[in-house]
């Protein structure tokens, strides 16, 4: 099947949206905080819940009800409320009439984009990317203690908040750009500019003293 899966080309990965979401300047901190809200409260309740079920409750078919319940509207929130309201973001995916499937990675651009609040942004990353690493974590806490009920689950919460975060950092690079690509590229300017700036310093240090 991977030979339909089909991504768009880069002209059209990262298309402009959302511009009757514009909401002018932006220094207002947040602008949406109830999105800011139930993004942080579904990942919150997630793991709770599931830390508690896990210490409490005998009865593992109604906490894996209860817990998918919960993971799905996370995920549902994350890829189609937040995503776009915080960091002006969305990826989706479409069947074309002959039946291949296409990913879309969009983003907001020019105006758009500097009208999110750099509040939500902050919220929206550090909560997917700390909500991941805690998942991975049980994963092995599981794997340790044999526990393979309960790590259905986590493999569950794994696949829901890795594809939103995969998705988004697809939006926020471009289709057209491997992570393997972007994460040098990140490495190599951190790289530059740390030896850029060490060479300033030296530059400005006086290369000899002065004789009274």
């Amino acid at each position: 099947m991977a030979d339909q899966i089909a991504l768009l080309n880069e002209q059209d990965d990262t298309l402009e949206f959302g511009a009757e979401d514009d909401r002018g300047s932006s220094s207002s901190r947040f602008k949406h905080p109830v999105a800011a809200g139930f993004h942080v409260l579904f990942k919150l309740l997630a793991f709770g819940v599931y830390i508690l079920f896990w210490i409490v409750s005998s009865s593992f078919v109604l906490n894996f009800i209860v817990l998918v319940i919960i993971l799905a509207m996370d995920f549902w929130t994350t890829k189609n409320v937040s995503g776009r309201l915080l960091v002006g973001l969305r990826w989706w995916n479409y069947i074309d009439d002959e039946g291949k499937s296409h990913w879309v990675f969009e983003s907001k651009k020019g105006k758009q984009k500097d009208a999110l609040s750099a509040g939500e942004s902050s919220i929206f990353w550090s909560s997917l990317f700390i909500h991941q690493i805690l998942w991975i974590l049980l994963i092995f806490v599981n794997i340790f203690k044999f526990n393979l009920k309960w790590l259905v689950i986590v493999v569950i919460a794994n696949v829901l908040n890795g594809a939103n975060l995969y998705g988004y950092i697809k939006c926020r690079i471009g289709s057209g750009k491997s992570l393997k690509d972007y994460a040098t590229g990140m490495v190599s300017r951190k790289m530059f500019s740390t030896a850029l700036s060490s060479l300033s310093r030296s530059s400005a240090k006086p290369g000899s003293e002065q004789v009274v």
